[in-house]
């Protein structure tokens, strides 16, 4: 039996829990990046996990949106796990977007 209309969440509040779980998981890669070691990594500490991370952070983000998301499902709250589910589309694209910028030389990194 499914629950009722006003009872099954709503699509801004799932786009904006998926959107607060992305910023929360780049701050805790920022404070990951800033430790000066992490046990079982090599002699570059931490960095090695924060680069990859942060630039592939739309396959990354699996780790953590697919569960939100699979939670909601639980409570049946469809709509809201719809909502994580595009916030996680968004960020993916996006990410793909200004990697392939980086890659055809369309944006630079700074330096010499």
């Amino acid at each position: 039996m499914t629950p009722p209309a006003s009872n099954r969440g709503s699509l801004w509040k799932g786009i904006v829990i998926g959107a607060a779980l992305t910023v929360a998981a780049l701050l805790f890669l920022y404070w990951l990046s800033s430790m000066p070691n992490v046990p079982g990594t090599s002699r570059y500490g931490s960095s090695a996990i924060v680069f990859i991370a942060v630039f592939y952070i739309g396959g990354v983000q699996v780790l953590w949106m697919l569960p939100a998301a699979l939670v909601f499902r639980a409570k049946k709250q469809t709509k809201s796990a719809k909502g994580i589910l595009i916030a996680a589309g968004l960020v993916f694209l996006l990410n793909a977007a200004i990697f392939g910028l980086f890659m055809f030389g369309v944006l630079r990194f700074p330096g010499p």
